[in-house]
């Protein structure tokens, strides 16, 4: 199982990674550098990589060796952090041997099914290729870990295409993966790192066919019943990140507003865990201070996407002349395009890759495993499933609680309703996969509709601040801006009567237990 960090640095801070008074510190000999030359292999229907594997031969010095990798990483998209099974043999020349591949992936069912393949026999064909200047310098930690540090700078080629590599790798030799990221951390201090989601061989197939990026919604979580506590919010919070991260390009490169959506749905999703499971586990105070910058970053773009994206083309679909409102829809736009911007810069700065690396390493070896609990066994190692029934149990108590006399409810108080609605939701889908889907779906069903509702009753009010601040700003808009304003609250009084339905529906519904 092969462990490391990517972090990708630009090339003029190469010189100064190479100048760290850290590499020297902890250096063991002095930097090696060396030329190496990359092929990667696949079938002409590209099954390896529909497969998730990566297959490569390296050129280093007289030597040729041969790589397969599972693209599929353990840990999912976890903070630059690579843990995936890897084997390697040295071959006669430039050609893969299928044969060594059998027997290095022997004990591996799953890789030796996928070369067994007919669609696999010698049809292998070189893709693509890197042409790199490796320099390595092998560490030796106060700790006692060993760590493969090495800088790769070079170019990727397909064809007439080239894109440049520059990026740094820590490579655990032994040791323990945390004190990886603490070496990122320190040079991070001091050079300017971003967190790397993509390997050479995904870059390569990238140039193959360019996708657009894909806004990425919470992948499945499966939680076991035999998990201690501790083990469960791990999982949660690692799927919570996961969606964070992989968001990142879209919200970064495109201000994409789906991207920027799921990627703050990520957000809230860690920060719902976190109050969950506050009892027993205690987040650092400077961890939730960057994940409420992070919110405060993310959360101006959100809302005006919804005005420009949803709530004014809703009411200018509705009049019969919405020129009025064009010139005010042109005003909205510009304002949603200047959050995005402030939104890119944060997920591109410096303090996003540190609370990213800070986050994910606590979660490697969070500070609460190594604090004493007067019970025994401490609340982190109980068993997760009693903990996930009374927490929902007291979830849909209060949730109920909040939603009495709903129909009589100010503006104000169906708001606390909204929020129970939400954390309880995400409570559900965290336990989803603890419980019948027969009892579990109807009633995150339910949620959702119920949701959905207070949704538009928030967005509303929501709107009506953004246009109150507008019209601050530009007096010129005061027409229209009042229209709308009117519209809404209008809108609002009409569907209270779906808004109480959706309640009466949901408390119809029992939560899984």
């Amino acid at each position: 199982m092969e462990v490391e960090l990517k972090l990708q640095i630009t090339a003029p801070d190469t010189r100064a990674l190479k100048r760290h008074s850290m590499l020297k510190q902890y250096a063991t000999s002095q930097l090696h550098e060396q030329k190496i030359s990359d092929t990667y292999f696949d079938t002409p229907d590209f099954f390896l990589q529909r497969s998730g594997a990566c297959l490569r031969i390296r050129l280093s010095g007289r030597k040729w060796i041969q790589t397969l990798k599972s693209t599929e990483r353990t840990n999912g998209n976890n903070g630059g952090l690579y843990c995936r099974d890897e084997w390697e043999s040295p071959v006669e020349g430039p050609s893969p041997d299928v044969a060594r591949l059998y027997d290095l992936v022997r004990e591996k069912r799953k890789w030796l099914k996928m070369l067994q393949s007919p669609k696999v026999g010698n049809s292998f064909l070189p893709i693509f290729s890197t042409n790199i200047k490796r320099t390595t310098w092998i560490l030796c930690l106060p700790q006692g870990d060993r760590v493969e540090c090495a800088l790769y700078l070079g170019t990727l080629t397909l064809e007439s295409k080239q894109i440049p590599i520059n990026e740094i790798e820590f490579k655990l030799k032994s040791g323990d993966p945390t004190h990886l990221f603490d070496i990122a951390l320190a040079l991070q201090r001091d050079i300017a790192l971003k967190i790397s989601t993509l390997s050479k061989g995904d870059r390569g197939y990238a140039l193959i066919a360019p996708q657009p990026y894909v806004p990425v919604k919470a992948m499945r979580l499966i939680l076991r019943r035999n998990m201690t506590v501790e083990q469960a919010f791990q999982e949660i919070a690692r799927n919570c990140l996961e969606q964070i991260q992989s968001n990142v390009p879209g919200v970064a490169l495109q201000y994409d507003q789906e991207s920027l959506h799921q990627m703050r749905v990520g957000l809230r999703r860690l920060r719902s865990a976190f109050r969950l499971f506050k009892n027993v586990i205690a987040l650092p105070v400077e961890l939730q201070q960057e994940i409420d910058w992070l919110s405060k970053q993310l959360g101006g773009a959100r809302d005006w996407d919804v005005l420009s994206g949803s709530t004014l083309p809703m009411i200018m679909q509705s009049v019969s002349d919405d020129t009025q409102l064009s010139e005010l829809n042109l005003a909205v736009l510009a304002r949603a395009k200047k959050e995005h911007k402030t939104a890119s810069t944060a997920v591109n700065s410096a303090r996003y890759t540190r609370f990213i690396l800070c986050i994910t390493r606590w979660l490697l070896r969070p500070e609460w495993a190594e604090v004493p609990h007067q019970c025994n066994p401490s609340p982190i190692e109980m068993d997760v499933m009693d903990f996930a029934r009374k927490l929902l149990a007291r979830g849909g108590q209060r949730l109920l609680k909040h939603g009495r006399k709903f129909d009589a409810m100010s503006t104000n108080e169906r708001h606390h309703v909204r929020i129970a609605a939400k954390k309880m939701r995400y409570a559900t889908e965290y336990f989803k996969s603890l419980f019948s889907e027969k009892k579990v779906q109807p009633y995150i069903e339910a949620l959702t509709n119920l949701q959905n509702e207070l949704g538009w009753f928030n967005d509303a009010a929501v709107a009506d601040c953004l246009l109150r601040e507008l019209q601050s700003i530009k007096p010129s808009l005061r027409k229209s801006i009042g229209f709308v304003r009117e519209y809404l609250a209008s809108n609002v009084i009409c569907n209270n009567s779906n808004m109480c339905k959706s309640w009466k529906k949901f408390t119809t519904v029992n939560y899984p237990n």
